[in-house]
C-alpha cells in the first residue's frame, strides 16, 4: 500500500517519514499535524501538508543525514515542494506542498453521515 501511496502522488509517505523523523530526533511533547488543500480562484490546488513538534535535538556537528534532502527530491519529483524551519526556539516544523489532483468533497455537517474528506484519484 506505500508504494501505491507514493506512486499516486499523496501525502501519506511524507507523513510517515516525518512521524518517524520526530520519534527518531526529538524528544517531542506535543506534535501538531496539519492538512490544507489550497484553492483559490485563478491559481492551481495545493495540497499542503504540516508538520510542528517541539523539543527537537540540536544536531551534533558533521552529523546531518539525508533524510529531508531525499524528501526533498521525492517531493519535487511530484512537482512539490518541502520547508523546515524553527517558528519557535526548540520547535521544528516541516511542511510539504503538493499540486492537487481530482476533487475534494466537503466534509459532513453536524449529524450527518459521511468519512469526511476524500479525493478523486485518475485511474493509472
Amino acid at each position: 500500500m506505500w508504494r501505491r501511496w507514493n506512486e499516486r502522488g499523496s501525502l501519506g509517505w511524507f507523513e510517515f517519514s516525518g512521524t518517524t523523523n520526530i520519534i527518531r530526533h526529538s524528544d517531542a511533547t506535543a506534535c501538531t499535524i496539519e492538512l490544507h488543500i489550497l484553492d483559490s480562484p485563478g491559481a492551481p490546488r495545493a495540497v499542503t501538508l504540516r508538520m510542528d513538534n517541539d523539543r527537537v535535538h540540536t544536531p551534533a556537528a558533521g552529523s546531518a543525514g539525508s533524510g529531508l534532502a531525499g524528501l526533498g527530491e521525492r517531493l519535487a519529483g511530484l512537482g512539490g515542494s518541502i520547508t523546515t524551519g524553527h517558528p519557535r526556539n526548540g520547535h521544528f516544523r516541516l511542511q510539504a506542498s503538493l499540486p492537487a489532483s481530482g476533487t475534494a468533497a466537503v466534509p459532513p455537517g453536524p449529524g450527518q453521515a459521511g468519512t469526511g474528506v476524500s479525493a478523486e484519484t485518475p485511474a493509472p
